[in-house]
C-alpha cells in the first residue's frame, strides 16, 4: 500500500525493498532496519527512506531532516497517506482479574475506539485487498473538526454538523472514518469518509464499508455501453455512452 501511495505522490521515484537483496531483513528489528537505512543514505545509495516516526527518534545523534506522510487535512488537494490498519496502535493484554489500576494512565478511550472499529472493518474487507487498503478511525472535537472545514471551505461538513442557529446538532465528539484502496501503480483509489457521532459508531461503520464496497465495485468494472443518450452531459454525452473498460486496476501485472 505505501508503494503505491508513493508512486502516487512521485511517479518519478525508483522505489526498493531491502527484503529482496539484504539477506538477514526478515530477522532485523526495526532499529537494526533504521540503521541500515540511514547508512545507506550516507552512502549515497538513497536519496531517502519512509519509517515510522518512532524509529526515526532512535537514530544516534542529529537525525536527519523528515517530512510527514500523512493525511494532509489542511490541503485536500495533496495526495494523502492513509495509515494501514491498526496501525500506530500498542495494545496492552492481560489475563482476567489482573488488577489493571495501575495501568489505568497508559488507557486511552479514543485509542481503544479505533482499535475496535478498524479491527471490525479489516474484517470485512477481502484478504487479497488488505494489503492495498488503508483504514484510519480517530475520535475527535467537533471545535477542531469545524476549524479545519472552515479553512478548506467544506461547506458539507459545516452543514451536516450545524443547525440554522450555527449550533452544534449533536454534543459530544465524532467520529471519522477513512478506507481507501489504492490501484496498481497508486492509479486511481477507492474510499469513503465518514464523520457521525459516537453514539452512531456501528452504523457509520457499516454505511462507510458499504459505500467503499460501491465505489470500489464501480472503479474496478467494465462499462458497457449505454442503449440510450445522456443529454445531460452535455458536451461529453459520446464519450459517456460509448462502453470502457475498469477505471482502476488492482493487479499491477495488467
Amino acid at each position: 500500500m505505501l508503494e503505491r501511495q508513493l508512486t502516487r505522490l512521485r511517479p518519478d521515484l525508483a522505489l526498493i525493498d531491502p527484503n529482496e537483496s539484504v539477506e538477514d531483513w526478515g530477522s532485523m528489528d526495526g532499529a537494526a532496519r533504521t540503521a541500515w537505512y540511514e547508512d545507506a543514505r550516507q552512502r549515497g545509495d538513497l536519496e531517502g527512506y519512509v519509517i515510522p516516526r518512532s524509529l526515526h527518534r532512535s537514530l544516534p545523534g542529529r537525525p536527519p531532516r523528515r517530512h510527514t506522510l500523512g493525511l494532509h487535512r489542511d490541503d485536500p488537494t495533496r495526495p494523502r497517506f492513509v495509515p494501514p490498519p491498526l496501525g500506530g496502535l500498542t495494545l496492552i493484554i492481560s489475563r482476567s482479574g489482573f488488577p489493571n489500576e495501575g495501568l489505568k494512565h497508559l488507557s486511552d478511550a479514543g485509542a481503544l475506539l479505533a482499535h475496535r472499529m478498524e479491527r471490525a472493518m479489516l474484517a470485512a474487507v477481502p484478504a487479497s485487498l488488505q494489503p492495498i487498503t488503508g483504514i484510519h478511525v480517530e475520535r475527535r472535537r467537533p471545535r477542531t473538526l469545524l476549524l479545519e472545514a472552515a479553512k478548506v471551505e467544506d461547506e458539507h461538513t459545516i452543514e451536516s454538523m450545524l443547525n440554522p442557529e450555527a449550533s452544534l446538532k449533536t454534543k459530544g465528539h465524532r467520529v471519522e472514518i477513512i478506507i481507501e484502496t489504492l490501484g496498481a501503480n497508486g492509479r486511481g483509489s477507492a474510499s469513503s469518509e465518514r464523520v457521525f457521532p459516537v453514539e452512531h459508531t456501528h452504523t457509520g461503520m457499516v454505511r462507510a464499508l458499504e459505500e467503499w464496497s460501491e465505489v470500489l465495485q464501480a472503479m474496478t468494472s467494465e462499462h458497457p455501453a449505454l442503449s440510450k443518450g445522456a443529454q445531460f452531459m452535455g458536451e461529453f454525452e459520446a464519450s459517456y455512452v460509448e462502453a470502457h473498460g475498469a477505471m482502476m486496476e488492482l493487479d499491477e501485472d495488467r
